[in-house]
């Protein structure tokens, strides 16, 4: 044999045994990273058309991937917001919406249930390592949300810079680790109060699109830099997926978890109605496919299944969204529900091509809905009034929706997995971080 076929032979060998080395040492399914940010509404980024350069980095990264125009998020507050993410799940199902009122949270709170199946346990369960990194002292252990994560650290209030640094110190990790990973990261640097550093507090004119009070404008500007530095803290986080060779193996879904109200409908903050500037979210998807913009009304109960679903697995049939792998079954869906039960009880329906009808639920004990009781509070279609600012008269289609809305109530309660209240205690601490929030009253 010559040397020259010997070597050869000697460097095929050495490839075949690289191939099934890599092959041994590769995930088989991809990396999946969900990417929570709070208190962003879509209209505020400019991929959504505001007029602000607040996310150069997030529009970047939306426009090479999945940009879904029109996200409603299941609730206008957190703590059901996230359990739905976690879960799969609506608000009247995983039944997470603590109340409004500083008192009841100091005698009792309940927590996710230990009985429903989490994102963090299905992807462990399924061999993935399993992390989560929070700022928000709602999404705690304390409430249930470190359910499936073997690692969750929670830095209270800390900025978007601080979440980058400990993401980038637990990407490392994992990668070690030689095995798929579930990683989850939230950003909460949108939230009131809003306090940006000081080099990010670069909008100070009056924005033409919405005519604020004065007062208010000038907590827009607060707000649209906060998003500014948060975006830049993103882009420390997208560089370090590139240069630790991440970005190209994993699943990158980044998702608001509700939007920010300033006064266009009275109030000051989110968790009060239902209306676009507290429930159109940003939703953008690293999927490995080509980029594309899909304009029809998806929802956040649609998150968990679509993570898992490109990941590679079967869906559980708990889930009561749909998977955006595809939008096959998104055009026959009845609609969307989001929901809020705190200084008032209202629920939505929003349909594919974008109606939406806000219902008063008034008294109504959640048990139940009887369309003969329920109050239509106000009509509205996207396209034509995306701030609402009208409620649009029209009886038929109103009582249309309101069958529609029953249709989609019903289903949702009658697929609920059994979900038994656990009460957890709340420290002295966790209240006042909650009540500095402006989330207890």
């Amino acid at each position: 044999m010559s040397k020259k076929v010997s070597a050869l032979l000697v460097l095929s060998s050495l490839l075949i045994g690289a191939y099934f080395a890599r092959g041994f040492f590769t995930p088989k399914h991809k990396n999946v990273i969900l990417i929570v940010l709070d208190t962003l509404r879509a209209d505020h980024l400019g991929v959504y058309g505001y007029e602000r350069d607040t996310s150069p980095n997030l529009d970047a990264f939306a426009r090479e991937n999945l940009l879904f125009k029109y996200a409603v998020t299941t609730a206008p507050w957190t703590p059901p917001s996230l359990a739905t993410f976690f879960t799969g799940l609506y608000p009247t199902a995983h039944g997470v919406m603590p109340p409004n009122s500083r008192e009841e949270a100091q005698t009792v709170f309940h927590k996710l249930s230990s009985n429903l199946l989490t994102v963090a346990e299905f992807f462990k369960e399924h061999g993935y390592a399993t992390s989560g990194i929070t700022p928000n002292p709602w999404i705690t252990r304390t409430f249930g949300y470190d359910q499936g994560f073997e690692k969750y650290q929670e830095f209270i209030r800390a900025p978007a810079g601080k979440i980058t640094e400990e993401g980038i110190s637990e990407l490392t990790r994992l990668k070690e680790q030689n095995k798929a990973f579930f990683l989850y990261l939230h950003y909460l640097d949108p939230h009131d109060p809003y306090n940006p550093p000081e080099k990010f507090r670069l909008f100070t004119d009056q924005k033409s699109s919405y005519p604020y009070q004065e007062k208010t404008q000038k907590k827009v500007n607060l707000y649209d830099g906060e998003i500014r530095y948060m975006d830049a803290s993103l882009g420390n986080l997208f560089a370090a997926l590139k240069e630790q060779g991440l970005y190209e193996d994993s699943i990158i879904v980044i998702v608001g978890d509700h939007g920010e109200q300033f006064k266009e409908h009275g109030d000051q903050g989110h968790g009060f109605k239902l209306h676009n500037e507290e429930l159109n979210v940003p939703l953008m998807i690293r999927s490995g496919g080509p980029a594309q913009q899909i304009d029809f009304t998806v929802s956040t109960v649609d998150v968990f299944p679509t993570m898992i679903d490109l990941a590679g697995f079967e869906i559980p049939s708990v889930a009561q969204g749909l998977s955006l792998k595809s939008n096959e079954n998104s055009r026959d869906r009845i609609g969307v529900m989001s929901e809020i039960i705190r200084k008032f009880n209202y629920k939505s329906v929003t349909t594919f091509e974008g109606d939406k009808l806000i219902i008063d639920f008034g008294a109504l004990d959640n048990k139940g809905a009887d369309t003969s009781t329920m109050v239509g509070a106000g009509l509205f279609n996207r396209h034509q009034d995306y701030l609402e600012r009208q409620a649009i008269t029209d009886p038929e289609k109103t009582k249309s929706l309101l069958k529609e809305f029953d249709k989609l109530y019903r289903a949702i309660s009658g697929s609920a997995p059994k979900n038994e209240k656990e009460e957890t205690d709340v420290s002295d601490e966790t209240v006042k971080q909650l009540k500095s929030l402006g989330y207890l009253q």
